[in-house]
């Protein structure tokens, strides 16, 4: 049984129920521990949220990937004020890698814990939505908004 301290759940209050795990920095077991439970619960929060006709397939090896890489990223860069330096470590340049396919898990990244994605979706792409000289937080809403019209999110 994992401890409280390592996962923690919000509650949406428009719709009453819980979202998607929160990670935590926690040591390497608990994270992995924490990563799988997660992966685990958005699945059949996804699942049973989105109507069936609806439903876009869920990769559960890309997002176990894409989870372990992410993880892995933001530990790597959490003392690096670069930008630019966040951006050529391999392992943000193993998540472009990924392909296409990996552009719902960019988005809902973003949606869920914002970050600097838009480098990876950029070049996955090869399209930028954001207007020039937007602040982070219009990037995030330019993005998301992407995602809906194409139905990636």
């Amino acid at each position: 049984m994992l401890d409280s301290a390592v996962l923690d759940r919000e509650t949406n209050p428009r719709e009453n129920r819980y979202l998607p795990l929160r990670r935590r920095r926690v040591s390497d077991r608990a994270r992995n521990i924490q990563s799988d439970v997660w992966l685990n619960v958005y699945a059949v929060d996804f699942q049973a949220s989105t109507p069936q006709d609806e439903q876009p397939e869920v990769d559960l090896e890309l997002d176990r990937d894409f989870r372990k890489l992410a993880d892995q990223w933001y530990e790597e860069t959490d003392d690096i004020a670069v930008i630019g330096d966040r951006f050529m470590r391999t392992t943000y340049q193993s998540i472009i890698g990924l392909g296409p396919d990996a552009v719902p898990l960019l988005l809902r990244e973003l949606q869920q814990e914002p970050d600097y994605w838009f480098w990876a979706l950029t070049a996955i792409t090869r399209e930028n939505p954001v207007p020039p000289g937007a602040d982070f937080d219009e990037a995030v809403e330019a993005w998301l908004t992407w995602g809906r019209e194409r139905g990636k999110i």
